[in-house]
């Protein structure tokens, strides 16, 4: 289930849920996925774009940076802030 959508850029979107993480773009023939998906790492707070990536809060000094990589969803989670 998304709990956000986050756009990286006109034609590209994050799909932000509690336990997957996928990436979706926009084509001639509608949106398709793009990328291979991450698991969650848990609920997103708050999301604050960037160019080509995402930084979700997820709690008390948990934070997690978002990205695509070769082909496939990259998640950075920080958890000593």
């Amino acid at each position: 289930r998304a709990a956000r959508l986050v756009p990286l850029d006109a034609t590209t979107c994050l799909v932000i849920g509690e336990n997957e993480i996928a990436a979706l773009r926009r084509g001639p023939g509608g949106w398709t996925a793009c990328a291979t998906r991450a698991p969650g790492v848990g609920y997103p707070y708050i999301v604050h774009a960037g160019p080509g990536s995402a930084w979700v809060e997820l709690g008390l000094n948990r934070v997690a940076r978002i990205d695509l990589e070769e082909g496939g969803v990259r998640v950075r989670l920080l958890e000593e802030i």
